[in-house]
């Protein structure tokens, strides 16, 4: 039973959580989380994001659920839990299939880590489990990890997801994986995910990449008119329309779907979406989210981010109003896209193994800029930009703020 099994671990991971506050350590999971401010308690901030998890019902119950679905191919050997975290998925897993040999559990925070032992060690499962503190990418086999020489998973379970789906390297974890660790074929919960979004007006979320107000009387006009922000922010969409700080202008609609158990080329995909407008105004923004398809062949998703009114959340299981993850907002680039009722937008929809973005395109053909900090899908012929940054200090701040 999962409500169990998570009122058992929540007592462990306050005490981890003292524990690490004691210690100080002050690495966050997300990478585009903020340093904690001056004053405040830098162990608990950092590790806020697994008290969130523990706490989310809907998401414990997707994957209860989808353990509850999996094939007998899915669990005839070795399975792969990968950010494990304080080790209640993988526990979960053995409880609902003993004929599961072994979990197999990566966790890259070595505090989580040593939390999930403990909690592997006082289980039931014990003899069934095992948790090493280590990212999974740097594992070349299984036989490191204690197992059989030649052996690989079947399945892996890897809840590596951000507001943005892809911001936690989950496409590179898994591309590794699928390489050294996995067999051909395997299963993944998560097996899939669709990426969801709709057009927005807000001067709110238009403020955190573009310069405002006084400032723009002298500012450089290539600050005015920047490319807009490769990097994704997260924000409560239904909150901020109930505050009217934004307008929706577009229904939901489906910009991308990434398969889990087929992955996508390393330089990703893209598409080219004609939505239609709803309601006129300023597209300051596309606000994005997902839905997760938890096992092979699930007709609809049973996990997801959208906001309640979404059509793609409905049927999800009841959830708070803001969970652990929120939605994501891709800034556009100025000057900003004015549109009327009824009007056709096409939208560009791309990712790669990072992160997800959109562009509005003024017509067929045409030329848009294109954030410089990220790698450019040719085949479109659609961008001005060139070239591929390969450091890592567009993943920490915004374009704009880099150059300056």
């Amino acid at each position: 039973n999962v409500g169990s099994l998570k009122s058992v671990f929540t007592e462990e991971v306050v005490q981890a959580g003292k524990a690490m506050d004691a210690q100080g350590d002050g690495r966050t999971k997300r990478r585009r989380t903020e340093e904690p401010a001056e004053g405040t308690d830098a162990g608990s901030e950092a590790h806020a994001w697994h008290f969130d998890m523990l706490h989310d019902g809907a998401r414990l119950t997707a994957f209860r659920e989808a353990f509850a679905r999996l094939p007998k191919t899915a669990v005839c050997g070795t399975a792969l839990d990968i950010g494990c975290g304080s080790g209640v998925l993988g526990l979960s897993l053995l409880m609902c299939h003993p004929e599961l040999p072994r979990v197999v559990g990566l966790e890259v925070n070595s505090q989580v880590a040593s939390v999930a032992k403990a909690n592997v060690k006082r289980s039931p499962q014990a003899k069934r489990m095992s948790v090493h503190a280590c990212r999974s990418t740097v594992v070349a086999s299984l036989e490191e990890l204690g197992c059989a020489a030649g052996d690989k998973a079947p399945l892996v379970v890897s809840e590596i997801l951000d507001a943005g789906l892809l911001g936690e390297d989950c496409l590179g974890t898994m591309r590794h994986a699928a390489r050294q660790l996995l067999a051909p074929g395997y299963h993944s919960v998560p097996a899939s995910a669709e990426i969801f979004a709709c057009a927005v007006e807000s001067s709110t979320l238009a403020s955190w990449q573009h310069l405002q107000g006084a400032c723009t009387s002298w500012a450089p006009e290539a600050y005015l008119q920047d490319t807009g922000d490769g990097n994704p922010h997260d924000v409560a969409l239904e909150r901020l329309v109930a505050a009217r700080g934004a307008r929706v202008l577009t229904s939901e609609f489906r910009a991308l779907g990434i398969d889990f158990e087929s992955l996508p080329a390393a330089s990703g995909q893209h598409a080219v979406l004609e939505v239609e407008v709803m309601e006129g105004g300023r597209v300051d923004a596309i606000v994005f989210w997902w839905g997760c398809h938890m096992v092979r062949g699930d007709a609809t998703a049973t996990m997801s981010n959208a906001p309640s009114w979404a059509p793609s959340a409905h049927g999800m299981s009841s959830r708070r109003e803001i969970d652990h993850w929120r939605q994501s907002v891709c800034v556009l680039p100025r000057p900003a896209r004015q549109v009327v009722q009824g009007q056709v937008l096409r939208v560009a929809a791309f990712h790669n193994d990072e992160d997800v973005w959109f562009r509005i395109l003024e017509d067929r053909g045409s030329a848009i800029d294109f954030p410089r900090a990220l790698q450019v899908p040719r085949a479109l012929g659609l961008f001005k930009g060139k070239g591929t940054c390969t450091c890592t200090a567009p993943r920490i701040t915004t374009w704009p703020h880099l150059v300056r």
